[in-house]
């Protein structure tokens, strides 16, 4: 029965997350922390930095430092592959392929954001990604089809320019 209650206050708690983050600059978790704090939400820093994680939170950079912003997945559902993430990607995003390594590159502070997007895409045929500040190494499978992977990102990223392709 305690698990029940639980998961409550864990849904209650991410949808306070969300909004927060929403409608406010919230630059630290302990910011974050503060403001639940203030709607009678008391967690730890480790559930915290587990919920962000869940919700696919990023920080990016803006004109005063870093803030949270939500990912274009807030729902924790699967998105689709018709799923615009241009709100949450200012300027255009390039991509140069080599191999089974490709290398976008984003605005100064949103690779974060964009790297946890292409997580949730899950798309066929990579394997992983690792994000800078700029830059994102996504990383594919041996038998991966470029094509198709190209589609997935030009349909959630319809800025992509892709450089070059070997």
């Amino acid at each position: 029965m305690a698990q029940i209650s639980d998961d409550k206050t864990k849904q209650y708690r991410q949808q306070l997350i969300r909004e927060l983050i929403r409608d406010k600059v919230i630059r630290s978790q302990d910011d974050l922390l503060e403001l639940l704090k203030n709607h009678n939400v008391t967690t730890t820093q480790a559930t915290l930095s587990r919920d962000l994680r869940e919700l696919q939170v990023a920080k990016v950079a803006d004109s005063k430092g870093y803030k949270y912003v939500l990912g274009h997945n807030t729902t924790n559902a699967m998105p689709t592959r018709n799923t615009h993430a241009s709100s949450i990607v200012p300027g255009n995003l390039t991509i140069e392929i080599s191999g089974q390594m490709c290398v976008l590159h984003t605005m100064p502070g949103y690779a974060g954001a964009v790297a946890a997007t292409l997580d949730a895409m899950q798309l066929r045929g990579v394997m992983g990604t690792l994000a800078g500040d700029d830059t994102i190494l996504i990383i594919l499978r041996s038998d991966a089809d470029k094509v198709y992977i190209l589609e997935g990102l030009r349909t959630t990223f319809p800025e992509l320019t892709v450089v070059n392709t070997l």
